[in-house]
């Protein structure tokens, strides 16, 4: 490129500055890979010597206890000491060992009581490594840990004190914000007004209102950012603005600070903060700054510090939007001068926001929210008025929670608006819209097309025409490959079996688990498929919660076209399930012995037994055989039904058990299998020995994750998937 570049084109930049470019990227590379955390000898995570190791660590609280979406709360503990001997009934020996690193800790929410940072405990649990993802679209706890240099976890049962915490720090302080919001504004708006103060990270905003905020195109209302550094700086200004430039210059980097102090660090906050000090180095010299040369700074500077930051979300939509706002904003508000410039203005920012950040949404989640222009419209003067009124409250409260919470509830009215119109947005049709996740090569090829219309006024007069590239590249290679596209996934869950069918367009779910399995499990994978409704469920599994995802599906109003248990296997699970199915208009019907085509004749299931489950599945010719046990009689039971050895014959046998069994050889002729997939924690002693013995494939979800089939007959394990889209 140094080479080329000045031939093609002599504006471009000399070969030195692509050659020192080029030695930046790479001393940046091996920067980031020496500042990438790593356990020490030491680390609390070398103690686990088996699945969980239950023993006693004690450590100093890194952050105020939060809660889970389980209703636990949790915390960061740094480590200092181990005790293996630590016994079940919670005594605590004097063999405690040194050790270091921070432990992930969760814990039920009465044992969190009167916790605080700096507070010094003995944490007595289970100690566990962070499990991965193994299914598409999940989140990946381990890594997630790990960027924070965390590679060990505690189920803890009891928390025992042993020094106070630090008196004054500004967890305190922003608690007392809290309590003063919660004080006059009650639950959730008082919480909710908080988080648009500090954000929620500092402020544990119930799950159901962050998700509705989510949903309605609003998260970012629930980051604290630049809108209240401008508005905290400003605020201070105007106070002090008669005095000399050192005093402005003083007060306003105290008050950066102690906000930042209030909010916690975090990356959009940090970026706020950096660029809100560099417009009072601008004050204090007597300069005019440029707002992207600091955004710029801000970047380096934080990357400096932390370079995992650059795969934070937060970071990249912190920058992404104020990077909008800067090039674009002005840009669209001329363009809608036929406005009033009130509705101009308003309209500019959210659109030039979301123009900036939406490839990356689409990347990271596959998910849109078609209202969300209209939901930061509508909420943004509600917004607006509840920071300035929420700064002024938690600023009285304190000196007096009473006085603070009086400013509270008077803001209460605003803030149950914010989320009664967010909760409307959400009951629009299409409001969540699953599209799908892009490709890494969509993504830089729609900031490419972006970046270009920035850098080149001639074309960005057709904007338009860059419009519909922009769209062509992010939407059209996911709707031409769902229309075509033909495959099956085997989910590593072990309650019962789960997969997913995808056929032109089609979707063919069979069971949808429990409602955590439901919700952490399923939807994203449905999400990162761009499925917006099920045309086939299917329901086996007799467990009282079997019908909880199902639900969940519902909830999140992802309809159901037709619906099909096993007959007679658990009449009253699904009953209160089956009335909201025909209040809807959901097709019912029983599963039988003849095959049934499955929203499209590529896909046909058959039920061959009710105890034993046991299923054929026909996609694409390729006859799978799904059972729920393969103990002796089961497999004895199979055998003997009639026309059994023809009907078990199978090129995929799927034991979707917790506990499989070895199966017998005059089982496993009749099947002839191919490939097995075992859907379960743990395989008995032998197993994998005796099936591998018989030149027949395993894939066992617990080691293999999620399992791939595609119309070609290739079977592929999520880690062999991952392995193969690595760059390494």
């Amino acid at each position: 490129m140094a080479s080329i570049a000045p031939l093609i084109n002599p504006l471009a930049p000399k070969r030195w500055v692509w050659l020192l470019a080029a030695v930046f990227a790479i001393l940046s590379c091996l920067y980031a890979q020496w500042r990438a955390p790593r356990p020490s000898g030491d680390d609390v995570s070398t103690f686990v010597t088996g699945q969980r190791t239950t023993l006693t660590v004690r450590g100093r609280l890194t952050q105020a206890p939060t809660t889970t979406r389980s209703d636990r709360a949790r915390f960061i503990l740094a480590v200092e000491q181990v005790n293996p001997a630590g016994r079940d009934d919670g005594t605590i020996s004097d063999a405690f060992r040194p050790a270091s690193g921070e432990l992930y800790v969760t814990l039920p929410l009465l044992q969190s009581t009167g916790l605080s940072p700096g507070q010094r405990v003995d944490v007595t649990g289970s100690l566990y490594l962070p499990s991965g993802a193994d299914n598409p679209g999940q989140f990946d706890f381990q890594k997630f840990l790990a960027r924070q240099g965390i590679f060990a976890g505690m189920a803890a049962r009891q928390v025992t004190p042993q020094e106070e915490g630090s008196g004054w720090g500004g967890w305190r302080l922003g608690r007392r914000v809290v309590q003063t919001h919660v004080y006059g504004a009650g639950m959730p708006e008082g919480a909710l007004l908080s988080a648009i103060i500090l954000g929620n990270r500092a402020v544990d905003v119930p799950n159901d209102v962050k998700d509705t905020f989510i949903q309605a195109g609003l998260a970012a209302a629930l980051a604290a950012s630049g809108f209240q550094v401008t508005l905290v700086l400003g605020a201070v200004l105007a106070l002090v603005g008669d005095r000399h430039p050192r005093w402005q210059f003083g007060i306003g980097l105290i008050s950066l600070l102690g906000f930042i102090t209030l909010t916690g660090v975090s990356p959009s906050v940090l970026r706020a903060g950096v660029m809100g000090a560099g417009s009072l180095v601008g004050r204090l010299f007597q300069r005019r700054t440029r707002p992207l040369v600091f955004l710029l700074v801000a970047a380096v500077l934080l990357l400096i510090w932390q370079p995992l930051w650059f795969y934070d979300l937060g970071f990249q939509f912190s920058f992404l939007a104020t990077f909008g706002l800067m090039t674009t904003a002005n840009v669209l508000e001329k363009r809608l001068d036929w406005m009033p410039p009130l509705f101009g203005a308003a309209l500019a920012v959210p659109i030039a926001a979301t123009i900036w950040t939406l490839p990356v949404q689409l990347f990271a989640f596959g998910r849109v929210a078609p209202y969300s222009i209209l939901a930061n419209v509508l909420t943004l003067p509600l917004i607006s008025f509840a920071t300035f009124g929420g700064i002024f409250s938690g600023f009285l409260g304190m000196f007096w929670i009473p006085l603070g919470g009086a400013i509270a509830w008077l803001l209460y009215p605003v803030v149950h608006a914010v989320i009664a119109i967010a909760q409307l947005i959400n009951q629009l049709p299409g409001a969540t819209s699953y599209t799908g996740t892009i490709a890494l090569w969509q993504l830089l090829l729609t900031y490419g097309i972006l970046v270009i219309v920035w850098l080149f006024p001639n074309i960005s007069r057709r904007w338009w025409l860059a419009g519909i590239a922009a769209v062509a590249v992010l939407f059209l290679p996911g709707t031409l490959d769902r229309a075509t596209q033909f495959q099956a996934i085997v989910l590593a869950v072990t309650r019962a079996p789960m997969m997913l069918i995808q056929s032109g367009g089609a979707a063919i779910l069979l069971n949808s688990g429990d409602a955590q399995t439901a919700t952490n499990t399923l939807l994203p994978l449905l999400q990162r498929a761009g499925i917006n409704q099920i045309d086939w469920a299917i329901a086996t599994s007799p467990q009282p919660d079997a019908s909880e995802g199902w639900g969940v599906l519902l909830k999140n109003r992802l309809p159901i076209k037709a619906f099909a248990e096993v007959p007679g296997a658990a009449p009253q699970t699904y009953k209160s399930l089956q009335q909201q199915l025909q209040s809807e208009g959901v097709r019912l019907q029983s599963l039988s012995t003849n095959p049934i085509n499955l929203a499209t004749d590529r896909a046909q299931l058959e039920l061959l037994s009710t105890t034993p489950l046991a299923l054929r599945l026909q996609l694409q010719g390729t006859p799978w055989l799904i059972l729920d046990r393969s103990d002796r009689p089961s497999q004895t039971k199979l055998l003997s039904l009639p026309n059994g050895a023809p009907r078990l014959k199978a090129q995929i046998l799927w034991l979707a058990s917790d506990k499989p069994e070895p199966l017998e050889a005059d089982f496993l002729g009749a099947v002839a299998p191919e490939t097995i997939i075992v859907t379960s924690s743990q395989l008995p002693p032998g197993f994998a020995k005796a099936i591998e013995d018989q030149n027949i494939r395993l894939l066992h979800s617990s080691r293999d994750g999620a399992i791939f089939w595609n119309a070609q007959g290739t079977i592929q394990s999520l880690r062999d998937r991952e392995d193969s889209q690595s760059f390494l």
